[in-house]
């Protein structure tokens, strides 16, 4: 088996314990909005589960970081070298990081009516270590929320339509030209 087989496996048994789990929590804890306390059952099955999940999703990390590193050795190699050129640091769209489910709930965090506004989030972190690619992940899942409003009435009861507005500050040297050009990226978008 190569190893797009093997992630696209994993990816489908992952899932599935990640239902299986939600399920037993569910029949342990009952729904959500449940006021009545219940006595807890043990937690053996959901450890199993909890650390089968673990071993695959590791599995999962390794096998993507591999394909992702081949990429990129593969990117540098077809270089040539000229004085004064950067390797180039794009985004991925792959969720090599596994913070797929981290996005989802920034995602929800930032759209749901009950978030009081203003709210402000800082994703920091070096050169390299994914920033970009992190916020490529909360974009599709501000889409996906957007596209839930459009189809479904209790999803636009839960939600606020987000838009997205791209803006690279770092294009600029002047404090003014980067709130002029940031005013005119924002106009740009409500215009659409």
């Amino acid at each position: 088996m190569d190893k797009k087989e093997r992630i696209k496996e994993l990816k489908i048994k992952i899932a599935k314990l990640n239902k299986e789990i939600d399920e037993e929590l569910y029949a342990m804890e009952g729904p959500p909005e449940e006021e009545e306390i219940q006595p807890e059952p043990p937690r053996g099955l959901i450890e199993v589960l909890s650390s089968e999940l673990y071993e695959l999703e590791r599995e999962l990390l390794d096998l993507e970081y591999s394909e992702e590193e081949v990429i990129r050795r593969n990117e540098i190699n077809q270089l040539i070298h000229q004085d004064g050129y950067i390797i180039r640091d794009s985004e991925s769209v792959e969720d090599y990081l596994s913070r797929k489910e981290q996005a989802k709930e920034i995602s929800k965090l930032i759209s749901s009516k009950k978030t009081l506004s203003p709210l402000t989030l800082g994703i920091y972190g070096k050169w390299g270590e994914g920033k970009s690619s992190f916020l490529r992940l909360i974009e599709g899942e501000l889409k996906i929320i957007n596209t839930k409003i459009k189809n479904d009435k209790s999803a636009e009861n839960q939600y606020s339509k987000t838009h997205f507005v791209r803006f690279n500050a770092s294009e600029y040297n002047d404090q003014d030209k980067i709130w002029f050009s940031m005013l005119n990226q924002l106009f740009s978008e409500y215009e659409k």
